[in-house]
């Protein structure tokens, strides 16, 4: 919806505006079509990241086509409503900074005004950006977000003239893609794309390309060409993307969503150069010569927007598409195993054998990843869910040794630390354990309830009882759980404490007669060991030793393991 109302304000808006230069409707119309069909624009509309360019884009250019309607010559209300509108487009993405630029191309190109009064025209929306800017440097400049890696973007390991010549290549693709979007991605993380030196042929392809458009720009500046308004209008749009000096880097090497407004010039450039080789050959039909070049282009590039719109079907499509289409790129692959890693794990309990599958799956991912970056691997992180991954393929050696690796590198993990805690109480090292727990206690935002819980029944198997209580009960607090419970319940009742005991570890959560019996025996014997009447206690653990099985002790009931009294 958002992007018809936009195409909407467009259509309008470049109708009257080409109307003021006698261009007939169909030049508009065939701006608005290559325009509106464009497959680099898919991201922007299918990914809900995105809405936010949708949205300044709407408010920026409805507040433009107010103010050209009016010719600059608004009254006080209605520079309320433009300015209003502007601010809004300002707030939703600040990549409406640019069209700043239209309002003074405008002014000098449609409204025939000199070059300082069309500085002057635009003021009001400077200004407006200029209150923008203000309050965003007050209110969250405060917390921004540093992106200075190279796994953000690539500018951050280039010096001095690979700085320039990684840009230039950068600009060219950028072109490349407007001219032919195939293959498309969501990301061009590192190393889709590389540091360039000046001794690229491509480098310097790409300075005589841009060379030669500032030339053309520059030249019909003076006689108001529609050919330097188009140039300029993509040069202005596109300058907030283009890296141009290490203050403004922006935290991505390339993005098709960065095309979305610089694309309307070059919608803008491609049907005026038809449009001019029509009148040249076909001066009595000029609308023929670009209906016929620009039908395919258009046919191609609806049919590639429709097919690049299934990839965008859900996480995991989008994801597994770009892994193929961004084969270099860490981020791909990353997302890409994550999202495997995420569906598997609700799986793995209805279907394992198609869980093992995806973890499987999720596994050549990581390494793929972890093989683009390298051993310094800047995304430390993402160890802890390739260990997840490892822990439920089976693979422990491997589980372990990344996990320690986390653990070096973020020693205030929680994840990795709690894991150690859970395999080292598996070999029955319960020191070791206590130690990773207590670790994982003081660690960055602990899960409390089962930090708690392992922690109790750690200390449960060390005979340190008092202690296995606290940390049981701190669990509850955090984690109502019937094992937590159930563990409590024989606690108390080893301690002789059969109110407490009972007060846990009830028969309501129990699922057989052979359960309840096993639960009324275990309770009975430990209270009658605390009188010193083995006789009776003996009894009652002859009950369970035939049903231990059964009931799956093993598993159900694994905390219950009897403790002789301290002589």
């Amino acid at each position: 919806m958002l992007y018809f109302i936009l195409l909407v304000i467009l259509g309008f808006f470049f109708q009257d505006l080409l109307s003021k230069k006698k261009f007939p409707w169909w030049f508009a119309a065939l701006i608005l079509l290559l325009y509106a069909v464009h497959p680099l624009h898919v991201e922007v509309v299918a990914s809900a990241k995105s809405r936010d360019t949708l949205l300044s884009a709407v408010f920026a250019f409805g507040a433009i086509w107010i103010w050209w309607r009016k010719e600059g010559n608004l009254k006080p209300l209605q520079w309320v409503l433009v300015l209003g509108l502007y601010f809004l487009s300002l707030i939703s993405k600040e990549e409406s900074i640019p069209l700043i630029a239209l309002v003074g191309l405008i002014a000098y190109f449609f409204l025939g005004k000199k070059p300082l009064q069309a500085v002057f025209a635009a003021l009001p929306f400077a200004g407006t950006a200029a209150l923008y800017l203000l309050i965003r440097g007050i209110i969250l400049d405060k917390t921004a977000t540093v992106y200075d890696s190279y796994i953000n973007s690539i500018m951050y390991l280039a010096d001095g003239s690979e700085r320039i010549a990684t840009n230039f290549e950068i600009y060219l693709q950028y072109v490349k893609l407007l001219f032919f979007p195939h293959p498309l991605s969501w990301d061009y993380s590192f190393s889709q794309l590389n540091v360039q030196q000046f001794s690229s042929p491509i480098v310097w392809l790409s300075i005589a390309f841009f060379g030669a458009l500032i030339y053309l720009a520059i030249l019909g500046f003076k006689n108001r060409s529609l050919l330097s308004f188009g140039l300029i209008l993509y040069f202005a749009t596109f300058s907030i993307f283009a890296n141009l000096v290490p203050a403004l880097t922006i935290g991505s090497n390339l993005g098709e969503r960065f095309m979305f407004v610089p694309s309307l010039a070059f919608a803008l450039l491609i049907v005026y150069l038809l449009y001019l080789l029509g009148e040249k050959f076909l001066p009595k039909q000029t609308y023929l010569l670009p209906l016929i070049v620009l039908l395919p282009v258009l046919l191609g590039f609806t049919w590639k927007t429709m097919d690049r719109t299934k990839v965008w079907e859900s996480n995991l499509t989008i994801t597994r598409a770009d892994v193929i289409s961004a084969p270099k790129s860490w981020r791909t692959h990353t997302f890409y195993a994550e999202e495997l890693r995420r569906i598997a794990g609700e799986l793995k309990k209805e279907n394992p054998d198609s869980a093992r599958v995806l973890f499987t799956e999720a596994r050549k991912e990581y390494e793929s990843m972890f093989g683009i970056l390298g051993k310094d691997l800047p995304v430390s992180q993402y160890l802890g869910t390739y260990a997840e991954v490892l822990i439920n393929l089976g693979d422990s050696a491997q589980a372990i040794a990344v996990l320690e690796e986390n653990i070096k590198k973020n020693p205030k993990a929680f994840y990795p630390l709690f894991q150690m805690g859970r395999f080292a109480f598996e070999r029955n090292e319960f020191e070791e354990a206590e130690s990773y727990y207590l670790q994982a206690l003081q660690s960055d935002s602990p899960n409390m309830g089962p930090l708690y819980r392992n922690l109790g029944l750690t200390y449960s198997r060390q005979s340190k009882r008092e202690q296995a209580v606290v940390a049981l009960e701190k669990s509850l607090e955090y984690w109502d759980d019937p094992n937590i419970r159930n563990a409590l319940g024989f606690i108390y009742s080893e301690l002789g404490q059969t109110e407490k005991a009972a007060q846990y570890l009830t028969t309501e959560g129990t699922n057989s007669p052979e359960e309840v019996l096993f639960v009324k025996a275990v309770l009975k014997g430990n209270e009658s060991l605390g009188k010193s009447d083995f006789r009776a206690a003996l009894a009652e653990y002859q009950k369970i030793e035939p049903i231990y099985d059964q009931v799956d002790g093993e598993i159900k009931f694994r905390h219950s393991t009897l403790h002789m009294p301290s002589p």
